[in-house]
């Protein structure tokens, strides 16, 4: 079985095992960082040459719960460090994981005051910073 085939078939069983979104997601992550060790996402006859995002894979009946998943690899040039602006995935979660390079990722949260007439404030809690091979 090739590296891609075994990443997919690893993410299908992590979202067949249970309901569990965090335990979905680290046996994600687990199975990427497999991956990455073999060499995935370069040895895909799907990552094209140029920069870009590429499907990888698309499933429309498995996923937390249900709804489908989707595997993306991208490539990008290197880049100077520079903030993102907070979005919100709804009710999906993502893995990210870091084939070469690195990547920054920051958390965010809103923080609601005890006065209900004064309006949530959205702020960092946790900032992530991958190195190559991790998820």
């Amino acid at each position: 079985m090739s590296t891609e085939s075994q990443l997919i078939t690893d993410v299908e069983a992590a979202f067949a095992a249970g309901d569990d979104a965090r335990l979905q997601a680290q046996a994600i992550a687990d199975a990427m960082r497999t991956a990455f060790a073999e060499g995935w996402p370069e040895t895909s006859d799907k990552m094209g040459a140029a920069d870009g995002t590429y499907l990888i894979h698309a499933n429309d009946e498995l996923g937390h719960p249900n709804g489908g998943f989707r595997i993306y690899a991208y490539r990008q040039p290197a880049q100077p460090e520079s903030p993102q602006s907070p979005h919100d995935h709804g009710p999906c979660f993502v893995v990210y994981g870091v084939a070469r390079g690195g990547n920054v990722h920051t958390r965010w949260a809103w923080n609601y005051a005890d006065d209900t007439t004064q309006a949530p404030e959205l702020a960092p809690t946790q900032i992530v910073d991958q190195g190559p091979g991790e998820a």
